[in-house]
């Protein structure tokens, strides 16, 4: 087992994070879309209406499918691939069991941490404990697609923030007994989804336009 922040170490340590970080966000996301359909607010409508044409629920579990694909391709063979895949869903299960989303270890304003940021114990859960053999596969990604798989993991991240917070704000205001007088203004939500999902879109093709430069 790795337990030491050698720079390679760190980076696979990101990306393993990034990858089951962004499995979870998307996995608990999909109530929260059913919920804010179900709203006949006017500001609910409008705000599902941009969800649903930028068809955002299947553009989010398609992201987590390629991203995998990519990772695959790093692979020796299918059973590595397996190893793999099961480390992340193991690290997405604990991670959905416990939703500790501030555990998340990019979305910092330093936006990535480096090794003198971080101490590593038995007992911090911001660091994945990654056996010889998934460091391995993870340390033969190019660099770069290394860092666009942990930038496109962020802005999902934060999408599923904002969906979660813009549930929380719809639920307050459904509690609050000024509802029948005051309401529900998700002005700002709204616009925070059209710039997030911008930033999604020019991500996405950034990783896309790597995987194609670097083809193996």
């Amino acid at each position: 087992m790795y337990y030491y922040a050698g720079t390679p170490v760190l980076l696979c340590n990101i990306i393993c994070y990034s990858i089951t970080t962004l499995s979870t966000s998307i996995s608990s996301s999909q109530n929260v879309f059913k919920f804010i359909s179900e709203h006949v607010e006017p500001d609910c409508v409008i705000f599902n209406n941009y969800v649903e044409n930028y068809d955002l629920n299947e553009k989010l579990k398609v992201l987590n499918s390629f991203i995998l694909d990519v990772l695959s391709k790093y692979c020796d063979d299918r059973n590595e691939f397996e190893i793999l895949k099961k480390e992340i869903d193991k690290q997405t299960f604990e991670n959905l069991n416990s939703m500790c989303h501030t555990d998340y270890i990019i979305i910092s304003n330093k936006n990535l941490i480096s090794s003198e940021d971080l101490s590593i114990s038995d007992n911090d859960n911001s660091i994945i404990k990654l056996n010889d053999n998934v460091i391995k596969i993870l340390d033969r990604i190019d660099e770069p697609i290394k860092f666009a798989i942990i930038s496109l993991s962020q802005i999902v991240h934060e999408i599923c923030v904002l969906l979660e917070n813009t549930q929380n704000k719809i639920k307050e205001h459904k509690k609050s007994f000024m509802k029948n007088l005051i309401t529900l203004v998700l002005k700002n939500e709204i616009s925070k989804l059209n710039k997030l999902h911008k930033i999604l879109e020019i991500r996405t093709k950034m990783l896309f336009d790597l995987v194609l430069i670097y083809k193996k």
